[in-house]
Order: structure tokens, then C-alpha cells, then sequence
């Protein structure tokens, strides 16, 4: 591609923050000559390397939003109910964007976050169906935090939510793929 009657060239800028979790693959154009084979290697290598770091850092958020989505099951207190039958489903977003986003790092996390909610609005409204091997299914404790067992239309808003909170968690740690 030429421009000016000059060779465009497109450079990796990766900028880390104080935390060195949080990394940035931006396409920034200036005109150079021709790519070397050994530039176009080291800016590969520079893309790879960001987008495994952008791994880690969400592989590890995973841990966090685990554990509470676990901790609303159990929870006993003020707002029991609510908090066991509707603020699980924020979490349980939130850990599938970002598990998502772990195994499919190029995958715009707008995307995966909408996708995540669409299927997880389908599950709750699957809940209506009771065929034997749905009921086996939900029979056992993780069948029940895998397809949940009763619908309930209060269970959607949190779903929405941690749509949002894990669109925002993702882009924060900066993913190939996100504009």
C-alpha cells in the first residue's frame, strides 16, 4: 500500500501499566520502508506475547468471580433470597465472558459479553422445559448451577448486569480484537 509515493507500514505499540496486567496492541501507521523479515517476526512475536499476558491477567480473574458466584449459593444474611436467587446470575456472566475471552482471546469482548447474555437468557427461558433428561440433568447441584431449575423473570435484569461488568472487566485487560 502506498501513500505520499511512500511504503505504509504498520508497527506494534504494546503500553503496560503500573499494574503490568494491562496491556494495549494498537496499529499505529507511519511510513518506513519496506518490512524486514526479521521486524515482521519480533512485531509478531510483540502481538503474541501481549495477548498471552491479556490471557493471564483474565484467567485470573476468573479465580475472584468464581468463588462469589459460589459464595452466593451458600450465602446466609440480610437479602438471602435475592442474593442467592438473582446476584448469582451476575456472576455467573461474568465468569462465562471471561472464560470465553480465555479461550478465544480475538473475539471482540463486546461480543462475547452479548453472546454470553443472549445464551444465557436462553438457559433461563429453557428452565420452562422439563424433559427427563433436562431433570436428570438438573437432579444434581452443579446441573443446577450449570442450567439453574426454576424460571424467573427477576433473573434477567442481574444477567444484563454482568453483561455489562464483564464487557468493562475484559476491556480493561486490552484483547486483540477490541477496538
Amino acid at each position: 500500500m502506498r501513500e505520499n509515493g511512500r511504503q505504509k507500514r504498520y508497527s506494534v505499540k504494546n503500553m503496560f501499566s503500573q499494574f503490568g496486567c494491562l496491556s494495549l496492541v494498537t496499529w499505529v501507521p507511519f511510513s518506513i520502508g519496506s518490512y524486514s523479515k526479521e521486524a515482521f517476526f519480533r512485531e509478531h512475536l510483540q502481538i503474541t506475547q501481549a495477548i498471552a499476558k491479556s490471557r493471564r491477567c483474565l484467567a485470573w480473574l476468573l479465580v475472584p468471580w468464581f468463588v462469589l458466584g459460589l459464595a452466593t449459593k451458600v450465602y446466609t444474611g440480610p437479602g438471602e433470597t435475592w442474593v442467592r436467587f438473582q446476584a448469582g446470575g451476575v456472576f455467573y456472566v461474568v465468569f462465562w465472558t471471561i472464560l470465553v475471552l480465555v479461550v478465544w482471546p480475538g473475539v471482540s469482548s463486546a461480543t462475547v459479553a452479548g453472546a454470553v447474555v443472549f445464551v444465557t437468557c436462553c438457559v433461563e427461558v429453557l428452565q420452562l422445559w422439563h424433559p427427563p433428561f433436562l431433570e436428570w440433568v438438573r437432579s444434581n447441584w452443579s446441573g443446577q448451577l450449570l442450567l439453574g431449575n426454576s424460571f424467573s423473570w427477576w433473573d434477567f435484569p442481574p444477567y444484563f448486569v454482568g453483561g455489562l461488568i464483564g464487557y468493562i472487566a475484559a476491556r480493561t485487560v486490552k484483547l486483540k480484537g477490541d477496538s
